[in-house]
């Protein structure tokens, strides 16, 4: 098994340092990568894009500089010295460190991220990083306080609130604290929000944030697939964005289709159930 071990972690730096790395970007083949690489799970791997250190378990690291470049551009584009960001889902803290970065000494990062595991990676990854601007909040972001089931999932990145994740298999559930987004953070000038199905319950959490002029912007993942695991219709998160005040659009690149275009193949049953983008959620206001 050390021979095994051995290759799987020769050929993760090859995937970290090559084009081959855009495989573990692909969510369909999440699964199979993520599974290979437990075999070497006794092993960190520890690499650096766009200049943040990751050390993360030994898995194919599908953070690379092609992670969601869409969203990544955007945030760099966009952000600077002072802006205080919610990065909810915040995983191991790849976007964390670099928001912390972008908005600097001034700034500040709230990291939400309920995963045990993921936790004391993201708290190694800030530290190794020197972010004093990132405050690590150790909990699920939700609708109010409380306790939920969290399903841990072989996929790291992907950990849901609810059972049934298509996209990766389970392999257990632990018990975290969860708290509403607007009991930690008292202003927040971006939100990124990603949470695996949960996003409307992250953001019936923060209707004091939302409420308040001028809106923050937000960046929030839509899956369709993941809204009905959750029990939402595909349109629901959308149409509570717009109730908001909000002026959703697909954050793409190569994917030109719009938020109707999307619907249209849910309804016919022909999206690919594999699918997802990052909305970036304008308000309305600054239109």
């Amino acid at each position: 098994m050390t021979g095994v071990t051995r290759l799987i972690q020769i050929t993760q730096r090859r995937l970290a340092t090559t084009r081959l790395k855009r495989l573990g970007q692909i969510r369909l083949f999440r699964p199979l990568v993520t599974r290979l690489g437990r075999v070497a799970r006794a092993a960190d791997f520890t690499t650096t894009v766009h200049g943040v250190r990751l050390t993360m378990p030994g898995h194919v690291d599908y953070y690379t500089d092609r992670f969601e470049p869409e969203t990544v551009k955007w945030l760099s584009s966009n952000l600077g010295p002072g802006v205080v960001v919610a990065d909810i889902g915040a995983h191991i803290g790849f976007l964390t460190l670099l928001l912390a970065r972008l908005v600097g000494e001034t700034g500040r990062v709230y990291a939400f991220e309920p995963a045990p595991e993921n936790v004391a990676y993201l708290t190694r990854n800030v530290a190794s990083n020197g972010a004093t601007n990132v405050v690590v909040v150790p909990v699920a972001a939700g609708a109010n306080s409380g306790t939920r089931t969290l399903y841990l999932v072989e996929d790291s990145d992907m950990d849901p609130v609810f059972p049934g994740n298509p996209l990766s298999r389970a392999r257990g559930t632990v018990e975290v604290e969860q708290v509403s987004v607007d009991d930690v953070v008292p202003h927040v000038d971006v939100a990124k929000i990603d949470v695996e199905g949960a996003e409307i319950e992250v953001l019936r959490g923060m209707g004091r944030l939302l409420a308040h002029e001028p809106k923050p912007i937000l960046v929030v993942e839509w899956s369709p697939t993941c809204q009905v695991m959750a029990g939402h219709r595909p349109d629901e998160l959308i149409g509570l964005l717009r109730k908001s005040g909000y002026s959703p659009a697909i954050l793409g690149g190569r994917d030109t289709r719009t938020i109707d275009d999307v619907l249209r193949e849910v309804q016919a049953g022909t999206i690919d159930q594999s699918w997802y983008a990052n909305l970036l959620c304008i308000p309305m206001s600054r239109d």
